[in-house]
């Protein structure tokens, strides 16, 4: 009896962190969609008051203005990331120029709430220092989303080195290890597989794998072009 009572707490209590778990996680999603709403009613009513702009207008231009600080923190990161992950091989992503435009979003932000504000200087810079949080939930959103694509990538990666290990030990497939052996219509099923799963269909290591899928890319125009010949001649 009170093993089954320990085991429901623990159940329980494996449901209430879960439960959590998961209410924080979906707060965090959430939750930074929000903070850019203040500046942008800052914007709009600096906008609306000062600059004497039609409502219409100022409401899509704030809106404008949030959406390109997203927008710049999010070209910022993927920028650095992919100079990070590419290494000397790839050509380099332009970072500076997303720093300007992030820059540039800052700079309309407190011209706008703060230049414009008639306000006290305490006021002034308390509305300033709000703004932040739009950069703030900027880079979440952006990291998040970041993650979420590291996150498949890192499954697909895993799916691929699983179907890797399986290529040796699958005999049900008839081996063709020369690439002047495949018909066209072999070389077109290519373009749309992956390296690993070329090895499973094939039978061919890595190396020749990749080769495969390089050279299908290359000729798929021809191939393309070959099978439609082929049809018409039917």
């Amino acid at each position: 009896m009170i093993k089954k009572i320990v085991q429901f707490l623990e159940s329980l209590l494996t449901l209430n962190k879960a439960a959590e778990s998961l209410a924080v996680d979906v707060l965090a999603s959430y939750a930074p969609w929000l903070a850019p709403l203040s500046t942008a009613f800052m914007v709009y009513q600096a906008l609306v008051n000062r600059l004497e702009y039609p409502a219409w207008v100022a409401m899509a231009t704030s809106i404008a203005v949030e959406v390109l600080g997203l927008s710049s923190v999010q070209t910022i990161l993927s920028f650095s990331a992919w100079n990070r992950e590419t290494g000397k091989t790839a050509p380099k992503a332009p970072v500076f120029f997303a720093i300007v435009a992030g820059v540039l979003y800052l700079s309309v932000v407190m011209v706008l709430i703060v230049l414009l504000d008639p306000a006290g200087t305490t006021e002034k810079l308390a509305k300033g220092v709000l703004a932040l949080l739009s950069v703030s939930a900027a880079f979440v959103i952006s990291l998040r989303a970041a993650q979420s694509k590291r996150a498949a990538d890192w499954k697909q990666e895993k799916q691929e080195r699983k179907l890797t290990q399986l290529a040796p030990h699958n005999t049900q497939l008839a081996p063709r290890p020369d690439w002047r052996l495949l018909t066209d219509e072999q070389r077109q099923k290519i373009t749309g597989l992956s390296v690993a799963e070329i090895m499973t269909t094939f039978r061919v290591k890595e190396r020749t794998a990749q080769y495969y899928h390089a050279r299908a890319k290359e000729s798929q125009p021809i191939i393309e072009n070959h099978l439609q010949f082929s049809e018409n001649d039917l």
